[in-house]
């Protein structure tokens, strides 16, 4: 038996079909503006960090166009990797932005600023990279990252030859940069090294304005630095 399906009326066929065809336009109307403004946010990001290319930025949250007319968005993701900043070569960063507040013109036009309300960040350092750049800044130390402490060695000129020193501890976030302040330092011969010798003490980069480094993990080899991106703004201008 053929089964026989309810059509619609007549007179209701056009609505219908003027309403799908108003919904593509719509959606690819907010896709259009998506695109727009995470091309935006890519541009400044990319300009910020002096970038060869631009990121891939990611916005949250639907229908963009009605967050945008409100001025609010819902999260925004970066990702980077082998990224250079201030000198330190960082093996991949992630900034992850959440509740974002801006003015929804100037988010598609290029201009003003965006503010993130919460959010966070997680920046991987290797120990081959923190060695280069505590040696390029007249540190001449060797970092292995063990976990859950870190290990640093030096040679050391005696007069009659050299020999190493090392050193191990925790490393700890403070005030925006990292810190390594040994207690005791091991080394070979009967010369006496005082700990400073092998401490450091170097600025973690400005990655956006208003981020604020937290802590940081050791694990084999690498460093996970995390950080709070509540309060910290990305300049559209």
């Amino acid at each position: 038996m053929r089964r026989e399906y309810p059509r619609v009326p007549g007179p209701g066929r056009p609505i219908l079909i003027t309403l799908l065809v108003l919904a593509a336009i719509g959606a690819g109307a907010d896709f259009g503006a998506r695109a727009i403004a995470e091309a935006r946010l890519a541009s400044s990001v990319q300009e910020s960090l002096g970038l060869p290319q631009r990121p891939n930025v990611e916005l949250e949250g639907f229908p963009f166009l009605l967050q945008a007319a409100r001025g609010r968005l819902e999260s925004a993701s970066v990702e980077l990797r082998d990224v250079e900043a201030e000198g330190m070569t960082l093996e991949s960063v992630t900034l992850s932005f959440e509740d974002l507040v801006f003015d929804g013109v100037a988010l598609v036009s290029g201009s003003g600023t965006v503010a993130s309300r919460g959010g966070t960040a997680q920046v991987v350092l290797t120990q081959d990279a923190l060695s280069g750049y505590l040696q390029d800044q007249g540190t001449p130390v060797e970092v292995r990252l063990r976990g859950p402490d870190i290990r640093v060695a030096t040679r050391i000129n005696t007069g009659a030859g050299t020999t190493t020193a090392t050193a191990e501890g925790p490393v700890r976030v403070e005030s925006g940069r990292l810190v390594f302040s040994p207690e005791d330092v091991q080394i070979e011969g009967s010369v006496g090294v005082p700990a400073a010798a092998l401490a450091f003490d170097v600025p973690l980069p400005d990655l956006v304005a208003g981020i604020v480094y937290q802590r940081v993990l050791i694990q084999d080899g690498v460093a996970a630095i995390e950080a709070s991106l509540a309060g910290a703004e990305l300049d559209l201008s």
